[in-house]
């Protein structure tokens, strides 16, 4: 993708069957694009996948080595992404189970907290996963979640082929974004939200949501 805040679980999803790797920016695409002159005269195409997508980042990065603007890019492996939305889906439920237990309102508060202490990109709707599991992980240090977690974590982990970012306020972007607002969306876009071949797979993941913009202020 040559395009703004592509690099996202929901659409490596949503492409899973049409491609086995993902190239794309987690945050804004910046206006000099991508080496195309470069990369029509010097990418290997004999290589795997894998590894023309491996070039694509290094190239993409050196033609942006001089750029005074957060710039991220990142290969993302879709053949294992099955397995990722499973241990996501568990991650989901059992924090949200835990989270409605005891005081509610005062949880959500904790997860607002903890979800803003992650990494956003450009807009507050779409968080970092590793990040924001991370942090879940460190702040929110619920015994119930911490292996779902940390399982989670590796799988993702394992999906990002290569990650290359500059600039301070990318230093915790990790390679791979989900839909996570900060603040109450339209009711339009969530309904085009679930529309997603994501949601099916993830239907805790859309509970957590839920759960958490329902009850904002």
């Amino acid at each position: 993708f040559d395009a703004c805040l592509m690099g996202m679980f929901e659409i490596a999803y949503q492409l899973r069957n049409q491609t086995n790797v993902m190239v794309a920016s987690q945050h804004l695409e910046p206006a000099k694009g991508w080496d195309y002159e470069r990369i029509l005269n010097e990418l290997d195409t004999s290589k795997q996948a894998n590894d023309i997508a491996e070039q694509l980042i290094s190239f993409h990065d050196e033609h942006h080595t001089n750029e005074k603007r957060d710039v991220t890019k990142s290969a993302i492996d879709t053949e294992i992404i099955e397995d990722v939305a499973e241990a996501l889906d568990r991650f989901a439920e059992v924090l949200r189970a835990s989270l409605k237990e005891g005081d509610e309102e005062a949880n959500r508060k904790e997860l607002e907290i903890t979800l803003s202490n992650s990494q956003f990109f450009h807009r507050k709707d779409y968080v970092d996963l590793i990040d924001f599991v991370e942090k879940v992980k460190s702040r929110l240090a619920i015994e119930a979640v911490e292996p779902h977690a940390q399982k989670l974590l590796e799988s993702v982990r394992e999906m990002v082929i290569a990650n290359h970012t500059i600039g301070y306020y990318m230093e915790d972007a990790n390679g791979l974004s989900i839909y996570f607002p900060k603040y109450r969306p339209f009711e339009e876009i969530f309904t085009m939200y679930e529309k997603l071949d994501f949601v099916a797979a993830c239907p805790n993941w859309v509970k957590l949501l839920k759960w958490y913009i329902l009850g904002l202020k």
